[in-house]
């Protein structure tokens, strides 16, 4: 059996270094800025010939007698770089002889140990099985690449191509951010420290650019760089992007939302917070009409320069906020808080129409669109939800975006080419409480479109179609605007879609909305169930994360049953129940005996919680069992669904398929 590890030559950078020592072998890599990883292998269990080197790769021959069955040998691989050593190579062969000395028992048990306490943090149980299943996976796939010192870029761990698009850097218009929104409401905190290392580690260098470029005090992060620099890589237009340094923000700020970590707020989220209050406060701008922020450019559409970009503004919202909140909970006294206090009291209304939000003051109502910023203060700045005067508005906006998108895929369906499109619509339709609506985005848009046989997500629509008739008609845009450039080098059959590239923001994504249906926290009110579509009304969550530092489990059947609630912080406690019967009697519970909540409205209460205690609430005559996750009926793990089109989409490989067999194409 050859084993092989190499690394393709870059053209401008040359080959690698391949090499044995030590019975490893190994490819190292150097970069010009100094930079270098080794990745190295040694096998252990079975004999091997001499490694075979050339010039971007080296093999081994593990030697296995024919007539032997189950014969097993041992395989392990490292990867060290030089932000960890000076001498990465030394580091990766002294990683691989700690490894083979403490045996593949010891390590393989570590590794299991890691995940039984990741798997414990938090669950869900859904009557739609295939859902459930994607949630979990979705779930892995993140804790598998947001883990080390070094935020992911777009792909994670999983590029599909020899040279990765956008070269797999970081995208400061939502890519990076989206990419970690699931970390807390699914109570998995620690894997955004990659995140808030690799960020905070910026600031600096980002201060003395924004000095430099724009002549200014503040923070300014770039629409594009990479790990360890702060070069801007993006070009021309792309560069006057305001909403970037908002962005990068929104996952320190939610930190402290959702842990009341004070410390974290201190040392890690309110420097930036600062130093971005600052650089935003700049680009504002006294007028007749009243304050203006810009010139700016709402993501790859509208005018330029723009002003009042309805992007910006939701999201400079949240850091003016945020900061200002930062200062009084830590005492922190700066001659900056004053100002942003001021800006936000005349802060400018978002651009709009009599029906719908504008994407900027010069936007014209008929703006064919890329991005679906123009309803980012309903999701993720968490201002319109649907108890917002502007509900209606942004109601009638999430759909607007799906029929004025400049990026729509085939004809006949409802997808646009870009996988942020129908996440954010699923995700603002969660706050608006538009339980129905999300499962169309959620099932006939994103599921059926986009969802890969290996459960990653492409960046991308990709149909499969019944029929080559079907096919045939789905490419005949007539005068429609369609994205081209996306259509034509895409797939369409099942096996295309299995080779296409993902984001990572994709099954973040996929976990934010599943969560939104079943708890949602913002402006401090713990929603259960608040978006759950009729045919999920069979369902449990245990330990979601909420806002105020709470961890909330639940179950409904058809109607809410119980409610169980740790308090962290020790903070008051809001409840809102849905899929709750007015006339149906609560019982609060604490850790000494009955509670008596202050009642707000017709489904919500409040009360005083303890630090670390915890609480029920049953709604029903007699007391609930505990939110205990057990099996459906249904085994789990469904292989494929029929989607809205009547076409099987696969979650696995069937059996019998085969990469060049494709019936149903």
């Amino acid at each position: 059996q050859r084993i092989t590890i190499s690394r393709e030559t870059d053209e401008s950078l040359g080959p690698p270094e391949t090499g044995t020592r030590d019975r490893a072998i190994y490819v190292r890599y150097r970069f010009p800025d100094g930079f270098e990883y080794v990745l190295a292998a040694t096998v252990r269990g079975a004999p091997g010939s001499f490694p075979v080197l050339l010039p971007n790769s080296v093999a081994l021959d593990v030697d296995l007698e024919k007539p032997t069955l189950g014969k097993a040998y041992h395989l392990y691989v490292t990867v060290a770089t030089s932000l960890e050593s000076q001498h990465p190579l030394d580091l990766a062969l002294e990683q691989l002889a700690t490894a083979a000395e403490r045996g593949w028992d010891v390590t393989y048990e570590s590794h299991r140990y890691w995940w039984r306490g990741f798997w414990s943090n938090s669950a869900v149980e859904l009557s739609d099985r295939f859902l459930e299943g994607l949630w979990y996976y979705s779930i892995y796939q993140l804790a598998s690449t947001s883990r080390g010192e070094t935020a992911p870029g777009l792909f994670g761990l999983w590029n599909m191509t020899a040279t990765p698009p956008w070269h797999g850097d970081y995208h400061g218009d939502y890519n990076l951010s989206m990419a970690h929104w699931y970390l807390f409401s699914s109570n998995h905190l620690e894997l955004g420290r990659p995140y808030f290392r690799t960020v905070g580690a910026m600031l600096e260098a980002v201060k003395a650019h924004t000095r430099e470029v724009y002549q200014i005090d503040g923070a300014k992060f770039p629409i594009a760089t990479a790990p360890g620099t702060t070069v801007e890589m993006a070009r021309h237009a792309y560069r006057l992007m305001q909403v970037s340094s908002a962005y990068y923000c929104i996952p320190l700020w939610w930190h402290y939302l959702y842990s009341r970590d004070v410390n974290f707020l201190t040392e890690v989220a309110l420097p930036i917070l600062e130093e971005c209050s600052k650089f935003y406060l700049a680009l504002v701008s006294e007028t007749p009409d009243g304050p203006v922020i810009g010139p700016s450019w709402a993501p790859e559409q509208g005018p330029l320069p723009a002003h009042n970009v309805t992007n910006d503004l939701a999201l400079i919202k949240v850091v003016w906020t945020g900061y200002v909140e930062g200062c009084t909970v830590t005492g922190r006294r700066s001659r900056w808080l004053e100002p942003v206090r001021d800006s936000l009291a005349r802060f400018p209304a978002y651009p709009r129409s009599e029906t719908r939000f504008l994407d900027s003051l010069e936007a014209p109502d008929d703006l064919m669109l890329a991005h679906p910023g123009l309803i980012s203060m309903v999701y993720p700045a968490g201002e319109v939800d649907a108890d917002h005067p502007l509900a209606s508005l942004a109601a009638a906006t999430v759909d607007t975006y799906q029929e004025r998108t400049q990026r729509r895929s085939y004809a006949g369906r409802s997808s646009g080419s870009d996988v942020q499109g129908w996440v954010m619509q699923a995700l603002c339709s969660a706050r608006l409480r538009l339980a129905e609506t999300l499962d169309r985005y959620l099932m006939d848009v994103g599921i059926s479109e986009y969802l890969k046989p290996n459960g990653m997500i492409t960046i991308l629509s990709n149909a499969v179609f019944a029929s080559r008739d079907s096919k045939r008609a789905a490419y005949d845009f007539g005068n429609e605007a369609r994205a081209h450039h996306v259509i034509y080098p895409t797939s369409s059959t099942r096996t295309g879609r299995d080779r296409h590239i993902q984001f990572l923001e994709g099954p973040s994504a996929l976990v934010c909305i599943m969560n939104e249906m079943l708890l949602q926290s913002h402006q401090g009110i713990l929603r259960v169930f608040p978006a759950l579509p009729e045919r999920l009304a069979a369902c449990a969550f245990r330990d979601l994360r909420a806002q105020g530092a709470f961890l909330v489990s639940a179950r409904c059947r058809d109607t809410v049953e119980r409610v169980e609630i740790t308090s962290l912080a020790g903070e008051q406690c809001t409840l809102q129940l849905f899929r709750y019967r007015e006339d149906t009697p609560v019982r609060f519970r604490g850790p000494s005996g009955p509670v008596e909540p202050t009642r707000l409205g017709p489904s919500t209460w409040s009360f005083a919680t303890e630090r670390g205690r915890r609480y029920t609430v049953d709604a029903g005559t007699q007391e609930c069992r505990p939110v205990d996750l057990v099996p459906a009926d249904t085994p789990a793990g469904p292989k494929w669904i029929v989607d809205c089109h009547g076409v099987r989409v696969y979650y696995g490989k069937p059996r019998s398929w085969h990469p060049w067999q494709d019936a149903e194409t």
